[in-house]
């Protein structure tokens, strides 16, 4: 069930209204709790002044910004006034934080604002830039509706070798607004050397990726919601989409960055109201899970799956084709292709030389995904079928299951005793992990060898543990704080 509530709602006495100058900052306060109005150098001058665990709470009124405020090594909570009472409109990025190269921002906290595209925005420029663990970003509005192209609402930009980015993305509402997932963004085999972003564990079901749930995207121009490369992992759970579609990026033209790692996607209502997306979901890289969405409407293509290197060459690590260095090349035809759809992790962090690590092959799972009321089976695209292979790079769904292909669905009792290597099942009479369903929310078996069942996957805690600290209600204005 989708929610939409604004559960920040809270009043703050002495209000600024109209416009707002930068012509002397006005905040006030000492640690733990900050005043500002919402000017950029006063709320810059509070942010300087605050201390980690401190947090800062902003007045209503509107300002125009034309440079980010930025914080790399406090934690520090934002508090806007509310959607449509606190609004920040910029050309530029607004908030960045925990983005330097070893961050330490980690579990910074955004929400109650509305910040929103000015007339022409730079697409390049994203309302909110992040990277670090833990952070949360929450009940604000991106509003870039007015606008003629599909802006950046939340980058997540990983700026570390050696640790992934994980946060929370909740409860906002989107219009002409996405969010991006990146982790480190290697353009080089120099650069490249190290990461270990592609050998840690997978972590299907934990809290390592970067989630967003219980979200409202609306776009009226061309483009996803939702996307990822550079070893980004995502998952995006219980939102609510008009005419727009799920992506996630693989390897390249002409690049060494490396695909998306893992995605989790479901639970997820996805409406063509009033234009027909490219797809449901566009996924060209790396594996997960996808379960329980539901599209209405006209899509051009549904729950999609491609590999760009199979059609075509990339000039720095060439086609998959058995003669890259970068691919598995266990088949003539270059399978496993790197980061392609069914790879997983790598054996080893990645070498200074040119002698890229060999790559584990993992496959996804499709299940109970429906368009227009009906089963929706996966789509490959033709160009890309060589590499991507039912029942080896992917499973689907079989409404007759009989554990020899595909993945199944139905009480555990329902489920077939015998298996081959691979298939899958969904057990809808076990798992507990949502917290706002009565009863069981089921969890995912994976056939691991002839005949044999194993537990392999149970969605992360929802709501997000994050969440916890749902509702924030600010002490009353001081006296003294004035717009100027």
């Amino acid at each position: 069930m989708i929610r939409f509530k604004l559960i920040v709602a809270f009043i703050i006495a002495g209000v600024v209204t109209g416009g707002i100058s930068n012509a002397g900052a006005t905040c006030i306060g000492a640690t733990p709790t900050w005043h500002s109005t919402p000017d950029r150098d006063s709320l810059a001058t509070c942010v300087t002044n605050a201390i980690s665990g401190d947090r800062i709470i902003v007045s209503s009124g509107t300002a125009t910004w034309d440079s980010a405020v930025i914080w790399n090594s406090k934690n520090l909570t934002l508090i806007g006034a509310g959607i449509d009472r606190t609004i920040i409109i910029s050309n530029a990025e607004i908030f960045q934080f925990g983005t330097g190269e070893n961050p330490v921002a980690n579990s910074s906290r955004i929400t109650g604002f509305t910040l929103k595209c000015s007339a022409i925005p730079a697409t390049s420029a994203a309302r909110i830039q992040v990277a670090g663990r833990n952070w949360r970003i929450d009940n604000n509005k991106f509003d870039c509706a007015h606008v003629t192209s599909n802006q950046l609402g939340v980058y997540v930009r990983g700026s570390s070798k050696t640790s992934q980015s994980k946060g929370l993305i909740d409860s906002n509402s989107f219009y002409n607004a996405r969010v991006l997932v990146q982790d480190y963004p290697g353009t080089s085999q120099r650069e490249l050397n190290g990461t270990n972003h592609w050998s840690t564990p997978l972590g299907l079901g934990t809290d390592e990726a970067v989630y967003v749930e219980d979200n409202h995207f609306v776009l009226t121009v061309f483009g996803n919601v939702v996307d990822s490369n550079d070893a980004g992992r995502y998952v995006f759970r219980f939102n609510a989409v008009t005419d727009a579609y799920i992506e996630a990026h693989g390897i390249g033209n002409n690049e060494y960055r490396r695909g998306a790692r893992k995605w989790e996607i479901y639970h997820n209502i996805l409406n063509a109201a009033y234009r027909t997306p490219a797809f449901i979901t566009f996924l060209r890289s790396g594996t997960g899970i996808v379960f329980n969405n539901t599209a209405t409407g006209t899509f051009n293509a549904g729950y999609t799956i491609d590999h760009r290197r199979s059609y075509e060459n990339n000039t720095q690590i060439g086609p998959c084709n058995g003669t890259s260095t970068w691919d598995g090349n266990n088949l003539t035809s270059g399978w496993l292709c790197r980061d392609q759809i069914g790879a997983g992790a790598d054996s080893s962090t990645w070498p200074s030389g040119f002698a890229p690590p060999t790559q584990a092959a993992v496959p996804a799972y499709f299940f109970l995904n429906t368009r227009n009321g009906l089963n929706a089976p996966v789509e490959i695209n033709p160009q890309a079928n060589m590499h991507i292979i039912p029942n080896r790079s992917f499973y689907d769904y079989l409404p007759s299951f009989d554990g020899r292909t595909g993945v199944g669905s139905g009480k555990i009792s329902s489920r077939p005793s015998t298996c081959q290597v691979g298939t899958g099942y969904w057990a809808i009479d076990e798992g507990e992990w949502n917290s706002l369903n009565a009863g069981p929310d089921g969890r995912f078996y994976k056939c691991s060898a002839a005949n044999m069942w194993s537990l392999y996957y149970t969605p992360y805690t929802y709501p997000h543990p994050l969440r916890n600290t749902e509702v924030i209600t600010p002490p009353a204005q001081p006296g003294g704080l004035t717009a100027h």
